[in-house]
């Protein structure tokens, strides 16, 4: 009884909930990793720029590039295709990092809503990344300081981590330009893409970084991936919420159960 009256109170806590879509571009990161900062806030700001790319979420930087034509080619199984593409231990990880930026459109205009729908919240949700990022919202990082409840710069990595930034009340996005606003996800490649040496991980050097996808690195049936599956490969959504309680990955745990 006590679990059915928190579900029900959970969902009246939301009489309004909307995804909101997000269009992506790729954007390559410069180089010089005191800049990246700079680069993080103009292209929140501004949005993307004129190198970037049409990309898809979910979709690896070098699955991105692929379907871009970068390389002069969209099937990378074809022949030997895939060993034309420079591998991250020969570029080394700078080559391999970039900007994912989305644009997004969010009605602010509260005079269709009721009373509750105007302490509306956003509520942005990485499912994975490969391998760590850092984010910014229309020219602010994304960190504590700003976004109350946001994860920690430094924890944000790991390829199979989950995570959520509550972005706060809408009221603070307003912009001038009728509500659209810009999101960049700066992802950066494993710390430890090792050499891409065939047999079962290639060199093992990725195994440092906790779980990861080995077989990146080449295994014996397949040869490694140049990129190391850097990027956002699983979902990332953005969702508008009405109320002041979310409810998220609840447990229940059943205790003192006769055993018939």
């Amino acid at each position: 009884m006590i679990l059915h009256l928190l579900l029900l109170s959970s969902v009246l806590a939301f009489a309004y909930s909307e995804y909101i879509t997000l269009n992506w571009k790729l954007c390559p990161a410069v180089h010089d990793a005191n800049k990246r900062q700079e680069q993080g806030i103009l292209l929140s700001q501004a949005g993307p720029s004129a190198e970037c790319i049409p990309a898809s979420v979910p979709g690896t930087v070098l699955a991105n590039l692929i379907a871009n034509g970068t390389f002069g080619f969209q099937d990378p199984y074809f022949e030997t295709n895939l060993k034309k593409i420079p591998d991250i231990y020969t570029t080394g990880r700078d080559a391999w990092t970039f900007f994912y930026v989305a644009n997004f459109h969010i009605n602010n205009d509260n005079k269709s809503l009721d009373a509750e729908e105007t302490t509306r919240h956003a509520l942005l949700t990485l499912r994975s990344i490969n391998y760590k990022a850092e984010l910014w919202m229309d020219g602010v990082p994304v960190v504590p300081r700003y976004f109350p409840g946001v994860p920690d710069p430094s924890s944000v990595m790991g390829m199979f981590q989950r995570f959520t930034f509550p972005l706060g009340n809408l009221g603070q996005f307003e912009r001038s330009f009728d509500g659209r606003h810009f999101l960049a996800i700066l992802v950066h490649p494993p710390l430890h893409p090792g050499r891409p040496d065939g047999g079962q991980g290639g060199s093992h050097d990725l195994a440092k970084d906790g779980p990861v996808s080995q077989f990146t690195g080449g295994w014996d049936w397949i040869q490694a991936t140049p990129d190391r599956n850097t990027g956002l490969w699983d979902k990332v959504s953005l969702k508008v919420l009405s109320g002041s309680l979310h409810m998220h990955d609840p447990t229940v745990r059943i205790r003192n159960i006769d055993v018939l």
